[in-house]
């Protein structure tokens, strides 16, 4: 049984998971992916994101590719540009969300990894999420 479960461990699922965990929740997080896992999507975000969380701080030399001084971005029928002079990090989302995903397992969050979620329900007092997989979970309420 676990106070708390979060159904995917991108980086919103893996930072809440680390934060409760840090708070002394019992947190399974569950992803239908095992990680590190492939992302193809964008890595940009704002530098600053570093310095207000201190403890990505400590591991950015893992995921950092470079930081960018001017961006340039434009619509998928080109009609839109946005252009910036902001610093924005660079960063494969393989690693990016590999290292939050880490930083909630070192916090003591459990992880069920290659589980996709089947299904969830409400029995008591009590949240069941099922799994594909035959396993499921029950969560506190």
């Amino acid at each position: 049984m676990y106070d708390i479960a979060i159904i995917g461990g991108g980086p919103a699922g893996a930072t809440a998971a680390r934060y409760l965990s840090k708070k002394g929740q019992n947190v399974c997080l569950v992803d239908r992916e095992h990680f590190p896992r492939n992302k193809p999507c964008g890595g940009g975000f704002s530098y600053g994101m570093i310095e207000e969380f201190p403890w990505l701080k400590e591991t950015a030399k893992e995921f950092l590719q470079g930081i960018c001084r001017i961006g340039v971005m434009h619509s998928p029928n080109g009609r839109i540009t946005l252009k910036s002079r902001i610093d924005m990090a660079v960063a494969l989302r393989t690693d990016f969300d590999n290292a939050i995903f880490q930083a909630a397992v070192d916090e003591g969050t459990n992880v069920m990894c290659g589980q996709r979620v089947k299904s969830v329900s409400f029995p008591d007092d009590s949240v069941k999420v099922s799994t594909y997989s035959v396993c499921s979970l029950l969560v506190l309420s």
